[in-house]
């Protein structure tokens, strides 16, 4: 089988999932055609894609037709706004309708250009209402809102109409397939790795509240992945566009990293390791040296992964680090939702599979660390031990 015809039945495997695909490597295959294919054979349509698609009756689909050739006839005429206003009015309830189907049904296929934008960006834009309207020459557009800023807008009437109607609330729960080329990282930035980590939550839970039959697939592409975060790559089927040689090696690297923590570093500071549960602990964590960012952890649980790294740290190394849960109780009574709490602050940052695995549990004795001592730097207020 023909490296294409391969990515083809990834690709046709992910769809009939609704599971959400992230294309990356240099492109040997023109994404955009091999989607529009496989998006065609599956919802059975012809191609070249129609741009949009009307899911209502015949009739309905020709009073819009009529309506957007008067309107364009209506184009330099002097009464053409109360002519205008007359026709909306007039196609009231087809038109409504008609433009909530607009260019979002199962069978449609949405493609952009997000090159430009950031990862916040990216995030924020995907949770817009897509606002569709017919222009004054009877061109039809969407137009991406926030619906809680856009009180000022002149269509606000129409819109929060139209909102209230509509049973896609956000791009990001696009009917039909959903293309978003160009997606880019900056290497070592915390912002934009933070607006992608905001992503990945809202389509983890997307995939959780939304069943497979009721989604929409959503596909993503970018040149380097390795800029990503892991939390924003656990959410995708990764899919690399070359056959080239290379492909084999990035494939066993990555799976290397994933089995250890190598690339996981942490510094811990705290002012009083006599009185845990009221101390200040700072902790900070880097992946893949970069820059150090705050671990997004409770105060309440702070003390317990802090025992776990001290026990790595100044114990006798990543095999023998276990710290008993009597121990660990010392710290945080509820032991097993405090290993909870850890896991889950980890995953923003190495994703949920490898998270889960960041400490080691031996039932009924205790709990490790495996973070590498190597990679554990702890500072210690000078009057205590």
């Amino acid at each position: 089988m023909s490296f294409s015809k391969q990515i083809k039945k990834q690709l046709t495997k992910c769809y009939k999932k609704r599971q959400p695909v992230l294309l990356y490597g240099k492109d040997d295959y023109d994404r955009n055609k091999l989607l529009e294919e496989v998006h065609a054979r599956n919802v059975g349509v012809d191609i070249p894609l129609i741009e949009w698609e009307y899911q209502g009756d015949g009739k309905s689909t020709k009073r819009i037709d009529s309506m957007r050739a008067e309107l364009r006839s209506l184009h330099k005429d002097i009464l053409g706004d109360i002519k205008r206003d007359r026709l909306y009015k007039e196609y009231k309830e087809e038109f409504s309708t008609y433009m909530l189907d607009w260019n979002d049904t199962p069978r449609t296929y949405k493609y952009d250009d997000w090159s430009h934008k950031s990862g916040q960006v990216v995030s924020d834009d995907l949770s817009k209402f897509e606002y569709k309207r017919i222009d004054s020459i009877g061109k039809i557009e969407g137009n991406l809102l926030n619906i809680k800023t856009c009180r000022n807008h002149n269509d606000i009437v129409y819109i929060r109409r139209q909102y209230k109607k509509s049973g896609t609330k956000e791009l990001l729960k696009y009917k039909g397939t959903l293309f978003i080329n160009n997606l880019r990282c900056k290497k070592e930035d915390t912002v934009d790795e933070n607006g992608y980590v905001d992503l990945a939550v809202k389509i983890e839970l997307l995939k959780k509240e939304v069943p497979n039959s009721q989604r929409g697939w959503l596909v993503f592409y970018t040149r380097d992945s390795s800029t990503l975060p892991p939390y924003f790559l656990e959410q995708f089927s990764e899919i690399l566009l070359s056959d080239k040689a290379g492909a084999s090696a990035e494939k066993k690297k990555n799976k290397n990293k994933k089995n250890n923590f190598d690339d996981v570093r942490l510094k811990i500071s705290i002012n009083d390791v006599n009185n845990l549960r009221n101390a200040i602990i700072n902790i900070q964590i880097s992946i893949d040296n970069v820059g150090f960012m705050e671990l997004r952890l409770e105060d309440r649980i702070r003390p317990v992964l802090y025992v776990l790294a001290d026990a790595t740290k100044n114990g006798k190394g990543v095999d023998s680090n276990l710290v008993a849960n009597n121990a660990l109780r010392k710290a945080y009574a509820q032991v097993d939702e405090a290993k909870y709490k850890i896991v889950n602050a980890f995953k923003a940052h190495i994703g949920k599979k490898r998270a889960g695995l960041i400490i080691k549990v031996e039932h009924r004795i205790g709990k490790r660390l495996l973070i590498p001592k190597k990679n554990i730097t702890i500072t210690k207020a000078k009057n205590t031990s």
